[in-house]
C-alpha cells in the first residue's frame, strides 16, 4: 500500500477541526446557560494576576464586587492577554451565579461566549480545508475507477520528473511527465501523474513507455498509471 501523505493530512484537519467545533460549540451553551441564569453586578479592577507564557507574560485581572447578599466577592478572571485591559480602579460589569457568587466573570465579548465563537471559527476553517481535501480525493478516485473501466489506454513516452511546491510535512510531492502523439489530431499531448510521495527518477528509464487512461472524448480527463512503482516504506 503506498502512503498518501496528502490523504494523512486531510484526516488530521478534519478531526483537529471537527473537535475544535464540537468543543467551542458546547462551551459557547455552557457560558450561555451561564449567562441566561447570572445576576449583574459592577466590580473594580483591584490587580493583575501576571502569569508566564511561552511569548513573554500575560496578565488576568483581578475584581472586587458585592454580591446581592452585601458580601464582598474576589475573583480572578479566567481570560488573560499579553496587556492589561483595564486600569486599576477601572469599574467593570460583572456576571455571576447566584447560587455561588465567587462563580463570576467579566461580562463581556470574549468572557461570555465570544472566545468560543472566535475558537469554533478557527476549527471550521480546518474541519472545511480537511473535508474539501478528503472530498476531492474522493472524487479523483470515482474518476479514476471510471477511466479503468470505460478509458482508452495509450503508451506515452518518458520525459522527465518535476518537484511539485505541494509540501506535506515538508515532504515534496513528485509528478511524473510524460507525451503521447494522437494519431487522431496529430498533435503532441502532454499528461502530468498524481502526486507521488518520494522520488521516482531511479525507476525510470529514457523514452520508457508508460501507460495512461484518456477519455478520448476529453483528453483533459486521464489518469497516468504509475501502479507498476514500488510502494513506499518508512
Amino acid at each position: 500500500m503506498k502512503k498518501n501523505p496528502a490523504l494523512l493530512a486531510s484526516i488530521v484537519f478534519s478531526l483537529i477541526g471537527g473537535i475544535f467545533v464540537a468543543l467551542s460549540g458546547y462551551m459557547y451553551i455552557k457560558d450561555l446557560r451561564f449567562k441566561q441564569t447570572a445576576v449583574t453586578s459592577t466590580g473594580t479592577v483591584v490587580e493583575y494576576v501576571q502569569k508566564n507564557s511561552s511569548d513573554g507574560y500575560t496578565y488576568s485581572p483581578v475584581v472586587v464586587f458585592t454580591d446581592q447578599q452585601g458580601k464582598e466577592v474576589r475573583f480572578q478572571s479566567r481570560v488573560s492577554s499579553s496587556y492589561q485591559s483595564y486600569v486599576i480602579g477601572e469599574t467593570v460589569p460583572v456576571l455571576y451565579n447566584p447560587m455561588q457568587s465567587s462563580d463570576a466573570k467579566i461580562d463581556g465579548f470574549i468572557t461570555t461566549g465570544g472566545f468560543w465563537i472566535l475558537f469554533g471559527g478557527f476549527g471550521s476553517i480546518f474541519f472545511v480545508i480537511g473535508v474539501s481535501m478528503l472530498l476531492r480525493r474522493v472524487l479523483r478516485n470515482i474518476e479514476v475507477q471510471k477511466l479503468k473501466q470505460t478509458g482508452t489506454r495509450v503508451d506515452t513516452i518518458y520525459q522527465s520528473v518535476e518537484k511539485s511546491s505541494l509540501r506535506v510535512n515538508d515532504k515534496p510531492a513528485y509528478h511524473i511527465f510524460v507525451q503521447w502523439n494522437n494519431p487522431a489530431d496529430g498533435k503532441l499531448y502532454t499528461f502530468k501523474s498524481d502526486a507521488i510521495w518520494y522520488n521516482p527518477e531511479p525507476y525510470l528509464t529514457a523514452a520508457q513507455n508508460i501507460p495512461v487512461l484518456v477519455d478520448m472524448g476529453n483528453l483533459k480527463n486521464y489518469w497516468v498509471d504509475v501502479s507498476f512503482l514500488p510502494g513506499e516504506g518508512n
